[in-house]
């Protein structure tokens, strides 16, 4: 359900218990601003390994980007407002518009304490026990630029997996079984990890 007042803190309780409640050290995979949900709970839970999928790692300097490429999308959501993203940022032009128009309509809202955290926040501590962590995306997303997917891969000690041609929501585009493939081989390459 809606969760207005949730804060990053609370997303990030939430997969901290719930991972460890489970009887194997779990992956944690976090899309987007599940992503940045993602690198805070790897510095509470000694995860397995970890997958940031075109994360969004927060700061000032997401809160620019974001200005500059969807700037009627994000100053509302600079004042409590919800954040809007448009079918171009988040699809390649190879999806279908029927199937765009109905991913986009399945969007959920990050409540708004948490999307103030998501763009204007602090870096996540560094992870406990040093998992590895893949981080994959491409470099024509419109929301996530390729320098902050570098970014986010140097943290980790490795580089970005890029997959060209595809948008922001991946998973979802016209090609998603590309970058679904490479996380599975990726996690099965080390037995460790699965």
């Amino acid at each position: 359900e809606p969760a207005p007042e949730a804060t990053l803190r609370a997303y990030t309780h939430d997969v901290v218990q719930v991972a460890a409640g489970l009887p194997r050290q779990a992956v944690l995979v976090g899309h987007g601003a599940g992503a940045l949900v993602v690198t805070h709970a790897l510095a509470r839970y000694p995860a397995r390994a970890a997958v940031l999928v075109a994360p969004v790692l927060g700061g000032w300097s997401t809160a620019g980007v974001a200005l500059r490429r969807n700037p009627v999308g994000t100053l509302p959501a600079l004042f409590g407002g919800g954040l809007r993203l448009h079918r171009r940022q988040l699809f390649s032009g190879e999806l279908p518009e029927a199937d765009a128009r109905r991913h986009v309509a399945r969007l959920g809202r990050a409540g708004r304490r948490a999307q103030w955290q998501l763009l204007a926040g602090r870096e996540a501590e560094p992870p406990v026990g040093r998992p590895p962590v893949l981080v994959l995306g491409s470099p024509d997303d419109r929301v996530v630029p390729p320098a902050a997917l570098t970014r986010a891969a140097r943290r980790y000690g490795s580089a970005p997996l890029l997959f060209p041609g595809m948008g922001h929501d991946l998973m979802l585009d016209a090609r998603w079984r590309e970058p679904i493939d490479a996380i599975l081989d990726w996690l099965v390459k080390d037995p460790q990890r699965v």
